[in-house]
């Protein structure tokens, strides 16, 4: 576990808003729903050494490598079902199937980063992927993490309380950094401000910084606009032992 401070927050925004961080051209122009400046912010973010990063819609994986890019000592775990794809005329594939172009991107994506020559940039061995819901997992046996992105798509008010009651509250430890995607629309990030409310009797918000825009898209910004939080755990509830770190399987 590793304490990420308000300054230390502060630090990275400031660092991420002249997209300043150790990402190349490579990695900024890496095409998602995100943008050069976000990506910074979550390189910058995931910077410290031993850092546990979870990412929460990996969809194509440039926010995972561009977390993980250069930090080597950070390890991750990202969750995708590829269940839904805002490219997508339909946006959600036929029952009983996924959007497989977007977990072969994903996957193809990693091998890239995984077989550079040269300067080691990307600890593949260091990032584990769970094809799965994320409201389906067992989160008391996953690792605990410090840094939370959550990206889930689409954003409703039922997966944002999934994220604090099933994920949150089981897999973090005393203190952790959630990162909110979408909270540039009004009506998202008043979902967001419900559910801090809803679980302030198990947390105490430490500090909360945002980046927002007039846009869902804004390439120039942090796309759907960020809400950053640092929870702390109040005493009268508990986390699970950490007794398991991230590993591939």
């Amino acid at each position: 576990m590793v304490k990420i401070s308000k300054e230390y927050v502060e630090g990275c925004l400031k660092l991420a808003d002249s997209e300043n961080s150790k990402l190349t051209m490579t990695e900024r122009e890496l095409t998602g729903d995100n943008s050069p400046k976000l990506k910074s912010f979550l390189n910058n973010l995931c910077a410290k050494d031993g850092t546990n990063y979870l990412e929460l819609g990996v969809y194509r994986g440039a926010s995972l490598i561009s977390a993980m890019y250069g930090n080597l000592k950070t390890k991750a775990v990202g969750v995708d079902n590829f269940s839904y794809d805002t490219k997508e005329v339909k946006k959600v594939p036929p029952k009983g199937y996924i959007w497989s172009n977007v977990q072969s991107a994903l996957h193809d994506r990693i091998k890239v980063y995984t077989n550079t020559h040269g300067a080691k940039v990307f600890a593949h061995e260091n990032v584990k992927i769970i094809e799965e819901d994320f409201t389906k997992i067992e989160w008391q046996k996953q690792p605990r993490f410090d840094v939370i992105n959550f990206d889930v798509l689409p954003i409703t008010y039922d997966n944002l309380d999934a994220l604090f009651d099933l994920v949150i509250k089981k897999a973090t430890g005393p203190e952790c950094v959630v990162v909110i995607n979408g909270y540039s629309d009004i009506q998202k990030s008043q979902w967001v401000d419900n559910a801090l409310k809803t679980y302030s009797k198990d947390f105490e918000i430490v500090f909360k910084e945002q980046r927002v825009s007039s846009s869902q898209r804004d390439h120039f910004g942090y796309y759907s606009g960020i809400c950053v939080v640092g929870l702390k755990r109040k005493t009268n509830t508990n986390s699970k032992p950490a007794t398991k770190s991230v590993k591939n399987d």
